[in-house]
């Protein structure tokens, strides 16, 4: 059981968190949204919502979520973080978790603006030359493109489906790099578990131990998988 002001509580911890230790460039507070059907939506603080508007795992989308502060976090290396989680009668249905690395090196950078700013000098240095290449491709061209990396992002999604569609869509599934692609989970994650995640994976310089990761809020799930998922590729993890 978890109300929606201690959820609240949980996102600003992993911020503070992750402030105070200098690893990120900026954060939002997360609020609560009431919605339909007496369910919750905790997530972050910002007056515009978007997350449909752009084509999944594009430098669109990026930009875009950067630009319009859709974000829990963004960490030391420009990447996004998205952390909201849908309660009704104080559990969780449903959760949006997101790490969405930056397109390009971050070195160097102190504000979010920046990023931006440095995205749009890229492409805009070669844009020129990348137009005559693609007119004349028998041509030599100094064309650069260095430091635009091509990145997917990670989110795992949970809602609870009907019974008769959850074969083809688990309740709990990770999308990388195509928004059709669902790959099943066991369980819905709790906060530690995603950051766990994230941190292993992608950040080995930093330590699991202590409250940037381990310190961080916990709680039993329930097993989702239905036999057809269990007798195809998925992820699973004991606690």
């Amino acid at each position: 059981m978890i109300r929606p002001e201690v959820m609240v509580s949980y996102l600003n911890k992993l911020c503070l968190e992750w402030d105070s230790a200098g690893l990120s460039l900026g954060s939002n507070r997360s609020c609560i949204r009431q919605m339909k059907s007496n369910k919750t939506l905790v997530s972050w603080d910002s007056e515009n919502i978007v997350l449909k508007d752009n084509e999944f795992s594009t430098l669109e989308e990026y930009i875009t979520l950067l630009s319009c502060s859709q974000y829990t976090l963004v960490l030391f290396d420009g990447s996004l973080l998205q952390l909201s989680y849908t309660l009704e009668r104080n559990e969780v249905v449903g959760h949006r978790l997101c790490w969405y690395p930056s397109p390009i090196d971050v070195t160097g950078i102190q504000e979010i603006d920046e990023i931006i700013f440095k995205i749009q000098n890229i492409m805009s240095d070669n844009s020129n030359v990348l137009e005559e290449h693609i007119t004349n491709p028998q041509a030599s061209y100094p064309i650069s493109l260095k430091g635009i990396y091509n990145r997917s992002p990670l989110r795992f999604d949970f809602s609870v489906m009907p019974d008769d569609k959850k074969d083809d869509h688990p309740d709990v599934h990770l999308h990388i790099s195509n928004e059709n692609c669902r790959i099943p989970v066991k369980t819905p994650l709790c906060i530690r578990m995603f950051m766990q995640f994230i941190v292993s994976n992608f950040y080995h310089n930093i330590p699991i131990e202590g409250s940037l990761v381990n310190d961080l809020p916990s709680w039993e799930n329930n097993d989702m998988l239905t036999a057809h998922h269990r007798g195809k590729i998925h992820f699973s993890y004991n606690r």
